[in-house]
C-alpha cells in the first residue's frame, strides 16, 4: 500500500503536466502529439513569432517553435504562463497556468489569421456561421478556424458531403440549411461523439 501510494505521488506531477499540455494542444487545435503534428506546430509558431508586438505571445511562440513534448518543456511553458517557477507552485498557480495557456493559445490563433498583414502566409482560415432559428432562444454565430494542415481533411469531407447531397438531389437552399444546421448542432454540443481534443495516445517518455 505504501509503495502504491508513493508511486501515485510520483506520477501525479507528470499527469498534471500532461493535463496542461492537453489544454494547450486543444486550444491550439493540435490533434495529436506525433512528429507530423509537432512539425506543423513549429511552422505555425514561426509564422506568429514577432508578428503582433505582444512580447508574451512572442515568448510563447518561441517555445512552441522548438517544442518536442518533453516534461521539462511543458513545465517551462506552464511556469512562464503562471509567472512563477515550478518549485514555488501552489494549486492556484496551476489553475492560473491553465487559464493563461488557453488565453495565449487563443491569441496565437488570432495572430495566425492576420499573418498576411505583415506579408506572411496565413496558416489559418477564419470562418463563422450565423443561424437565426425561431425554435432556438437566441441566434447562433460561432466563430472558428482551421489550419493549413487541416485543409485536405476539410476538402475530403466536403466532397463526401457533396456526393450525398447530389444523390439526394436536394436544392441549393436545403443543402445550405443542412450545413448551417450541422454547425448549430455542433455549437450546441449535441454531437459529443466528435472529439476535437488531443488524442489520448501519448508517446512514453523517459
Amino acid at each position: 500500500a505504501v509503495r502504491k501510494g508513493l508511486a501515485d505521488l510520483v506520477d501525479a506531477y507528470s499527469c498534471m503536466l500532461r493535463a496542461l499540455e492537453a489544454v494547450m494542444f486543444k486550444e491550439l487545435r493540435v490533434r495529436s502529439a506525433d512528429l507530423e503534428a509537432l512539425a506543423e506546430l513549429h511552422r505555425r509558431a514561426e509564422t506568429v513569432k514577432g508578428l503582433t508586438g505582444n512580447f508574451r505571445l512572442d515568448a510563447f511562440s518561441i517555445r512552441l517553435a522548438a517544442y518536442s513534448g518533453t516534461a521539462d518543456e511543458i513545465e517551462a511553458i506552464a511556469s512562464f504562463a503562471a509567472n512563477r517557477p515550478a518549485r514555488d507552485w501552489v494549486d492556484r498557480d496551476v489553475d492560473h497556468a491553465r487559464v493563461e495557456i488557453a488565453s495565449l493559445a487563443q491569441d496565437f490563433l488570432k495572430a495566425e489569421a492576420l499573418a498576411h498583414v505583415k506579408g506572411r502566409n496565413d496558416r489559418r482560415t477564419q470562418m463563422a456561421i450565423y443561424t437565426s432559428d425561431p425554435n432556438r432562444p437566441t441566434p447562433l454565430a460561432p466563430e472558428f478556424s482551421v489550419s493549413t494542415g487541416q485543409k485536405s481533411e476539410v476538402n475530403r469531407l466536403v466532397n463526401r458531403l457533396l456526393d450525398v447531397l447530389k444523390k439526394e438531389e436536394v436544392d441549393r437552399d436545403v443543402a445550405l440549411a443542412v450545413v448551417a444546421e450541422m454547425g448549430s448542432r455542433l455549437t450546441e454540443g449535441s454531437a459529443e461523439s466528435i472529439d476535437y481534443g488531443v488524442q489520448e495516445k501519448r508517446r512514453k517518455r523517459a
